[in-house]
């Protein structure tokens, strides 16, 4: 993925703030507080998407990519009141700046609404496009699967983070040293995305009803102190 940040989607993320400085690779900011100005320290980190957005109508990757599209049928589905025409190439090798090949998805998406006008349900069609660039293979995620995960991406902001400072204790630093806070933020996402995989590829439908993500999460907890009473050599350090 060399050069693939010129493409990608960064989040700079804040982790970790106190007015006090705790250790030297403590970054430094500037806060206002109650009308006054105060020195917040922090750690910084950088969160990567390889799946990305795709601007530009002058970049030669989207020129590219509409000659090769404009010889194409899309693919058709539908979900729920959207119908998307969908048109997906791998192999693009003229972006700039990129030594890796480039797969674009390019989506037209037909929303159907409806709203009432003096008392009559009124049809209102409403269309998006969507460019998007990813180095993931059609051998690795088919067409319609991309769509889905291109348009959760902001699920990642709006909700993955919360969720993670809410329930996960990303907000509490056990040890305040750069490679343990590293190694704490790894090892929750980890975590964090095995559970969600067991939670959704795993569990029926009917299944989830009855059991939030949260709930499961709860579940492993207790399974743990459970261990732990029963049998406690094997959480013990060797056992």
């Amino acid at each position: 993925m060399i050069g693939l940040s010129v493409w990608g989607s960064l989040m700079a993320m804040s982790f970790f703030p106190s007015r006090v400085r705790c250790c030297p690779e403590c970054c430094q900011r500037r806060v206002k507080v109650g009308g006054e100005e105060v020195i917040e320290y922090y750690h910084r980190g950088v969160v990567f998407y390889v799946i990305s957005v795709l601007k530009g109508e002058q970049r030669v990757l989207i020129q590219d990519a509409q000659g090769v599209f404009s010889m194409m049928k899309p693919k058709v589905w539908k979900e729920g009141h959207s119908e998307i025409k969908a048109k997906d190439v791998e192999g693009f090798m003229t972006a700039e700046g990129i030594e890796v090949p480039l797969r674009v998805l390019y989506t037209e998406e037909t929303v159907t609404k409806w709203h009432r006008k003096n008392n009559k349900l009124v049809e209102q069609k409403e269309v998006h496009r969507w460019w998007w660039v990813t180095t993931l293979s059609m051998s690795q995620i088919s067409t319609r699967m991309l769509w889905y995960v291109a348009h959760r991406r902001w699920e990642i902001e709006n909700d993955l983070f919360h969720t993670l400072v809410t329930y996960w204790a990303l907000d509490h630093c056990f040890k305040h040293h750069p490679m343990a806070i590293l190694n704490f933020i790894l090892t929750l996402f980890i975590a964090f995305v095995l559970l969600q995989s067991f939670y959704y590829r795993n569990l029926k439908l009917q299944r989830r009803k009855d059991l939030t993500l949260i709930g499961l999460a709860n579940e492993l907890r207790v399974g743990l102190v459970k261990i732990k009473i029963a049998a406690p050599w094997i959480l013990s350090r060797g056992g």
